[in-house]
């Protein structure tokens, strides 16, 4: 990507690299949960949490001292003897698998799947442009369905399926995806355009663009710290659901912030946004600490995928309702400022609205769960 001339290039090569995160990101908790005890399983969770939450916070930071003292190319070419350094201490730290039956690759879910996502989220992206009565809009949505509903037929007919359909079963586990999904919808589709706010509307350089989330980093990391605590005292379901309620309110205060603000006034709104993110760090814990032993790796590899898939659509309805309410200002006559901030407060509403939603989910989800400090065997 570094190396990229042309957009195209770029697209391709980051089409590669997506392909190695997809396959690197559904192993990660899996790897945990076949490597802790059950004892000690809650805590690695919580510290891969943690990572999950505050990375997001502190990039911006990173790459806006990167492309103000270097180029955008710099912000790949860093990656690179991370991964290197990563897969040396990979290969020394990570056991190796057990003894195991090894099983097929199944191609049709693969497919069906790639196909379902790629096609609804061309329709999505292409629907403002063009218009939502397209035909290759349509036509797209049409395809999206259709290969879905494949996928949950090959997945419930194939002997080793992609996705164990049967775990949605579990309401726990189900309502707690759900969960999850509308925190990383909404949390994470604000990153990207309040970085585009930062710079457009407010003119911040990208250095200090990334060091306003810097502050909502810290304080997800404190607040991730004693997340288990507070779990532990009140209760998941009641600690997930107030932090992710708290983090809707910072998500909708700053939507009514404008043009003429300074640093300090987004401070209030994304220290709210930190310390809700940090404390709904039990809702990983606690979900996958119920699971029984048989299925804890694929309870994990599943969760891990739900947050990707939903952070990924995120970015994309999100963009969605900002550009659809951005053109209609625009027609109206509206200054293209004017425009962009009545797309980006709109957004900003959709996302604290699903990341509320999320946290009644979390709160009905988890209320027959037990405290952080007892592990559940089995929840038949």
């Amino acid at each position: 990507c570094g190396l990229a001339t042309s957009l195209p290039m770029l697209v391709f090569f980051r089409v590669l690299q997506g392909a190695g995160g997809g396959g690197l990101q559904p192993s990660e908790q899996a790897i945990l949960a076949d490597t802790f005890s059950a004892e000690k399983r809650g805590m690695a969770f919580a510290m891969y949490g943690m990572a999950v939450v505050v990375a997001p916070a502190i990039g911006p930071t990173l790459g806006g001292w990167i492309t103000d003292n270097y180029s955008w190319h710099w912000i790949f070419f860093i990656n690179v003897p991370v991964g290197i350094v990563t897969l040396a201490l990979a290969s020394r730290v990570i056991p190796a698998d057990g003894p195991g039956r090894a099983h097929g690759i199944d191609q049709g879910g693969i497919l069906t799947s790639i196909i379902s996502l790629t096609s609804l989220t061309y329709a999505l992206i292409q629907g403002p442009q063009t218009g939502w009565g397209n035909a290759l809009v349509l036509g797209a949505f049409a395809m999206s369905i259709a290969a879905a509903v494949a996928f949950v037929i090959i997945e419930r007919r194939v002997d080793h399926p992609m996705v164990d359909l049967s775990i949605f079963t579990d309401r726990i586990f189900s309502g707690g995806t759900a969960a999850l999904m509308m925190w990383a919808f909404g949390l994470f589709g604000i990153y990207f355009f309040t970085s585009l706010y930062l710079q457009n509307v407010l003119g911040f350089s990208p250095i200090k663009a990334g060091l306003t989330f810097l502050p909502m980093a810290i304080l997800i990391a404190g607040s991730a710290a004693v997340s288990d605590r507070v779990a532990a005292r009140v209760g998941a379901y009641r600690s997930v659901g107030f932090a992710m309620a708290l983090m809707a309110g910072g998500i909708i205060s700053i939507s009514l912030l404008g043009a003429n603000v300074t640093f300090l006034d987004l401070m209030p709104g994304l220290a709210i946004i930190g310390i809700g993110g940090g404390l709904t760090i039990p809702l990983t814990t606690t979900i996958l600490g119920v699971q029984p032993e048989t299925r804890a790796g694929i309870a994990s590899a599943l969760f891990n995928a739900s947050r990707e898939i939903a952070g990924l659509f995120g970015i994309t309805v999100i963009g969605v309702v900002l550009a659809s309410r951005e053109h209609a200002a625009t027609r109206a006559g509206s200054p293209v400022v004017t425009s962009f901030l009545d797309g980006y407060h709109l957004g900003l509403l959709v996302a604290g609205a699903l990341v509320a939603a999320g946290g009644l989910v979390a709160w009905l989800a988890l209320r027959e769960t037990v405290p952080l400090n007892a592990r559940v065997v089995d929840t038949q």
